[in-house]
């Protein structure tokens, strides 16, 4: 989209429903190494912009945004749990669990394997992003409306 605005070049924007997600949880295992441990959740809605800006066109910005419904699919039927205590969890009750956290990695499609690195999750595919922002919405309102919200670039 061309605007007045010389700073914006160009904007591509795409909105997928009924995506399903891995979002990759960063953890210590009983063993201390550092994983990436995978829960893949369907029915969410994938959101992107791509952003081209500067009067030369130089600067791009990919953003993303999920929603997560409160009654979304989650593989084995994980339950949510916030951050701090998911990172406590031993590694038998953390496959029982999932949450968000900064610094995690989203991903479009479906992915099972623990992974050591997010190079070989970026190996794999341009459509993940890491997370810097997210928001609990699950407290108030209607079955309806009640999601998790995860954003980032």
């Amino acid at each position: 989209m061309q605007t007045a605005d010389s700073s914006i070049g160009e904007e591509a924007i795409g909105m997928i429903t009924d995506s399903n997600i891995t979002i990759f949880n960063r953890r210590r295992s009983d063993g201390g190494t550092e994983v990436l441990v995978p829960t893949v959740i369907r029915n969410c809605t994938w959101y992107y912009t791509h952003i081209v800006s500067g009067s030369e066109m130089m600067d791009n910005a990919d953003e993303y945004s999920v929603r997560i419904q409160i009654d979304a699919s989650v593989q084995d039927g994980r339950k949510y749990i916030n951050g701090h205590d998911y990172l406590e969890l031993s590694d038998e009750e953390a496959a029982k669990h999932w949450t968000i956290m900064k610094n995690d990695m989203v991903v479009r499609g479906e992915f099972t394997d623990t992974v050591q690195q997010q190079s070989i999750i970026t190996q794999q595919t341009d459509d993940c992003f890491i997370v810097s922002t997210f928001g609990d919405n699950t407290w108030r309102g209607s079955k309806a409306v009640k999601h998790w919200r995860v954003g980032g670039s």
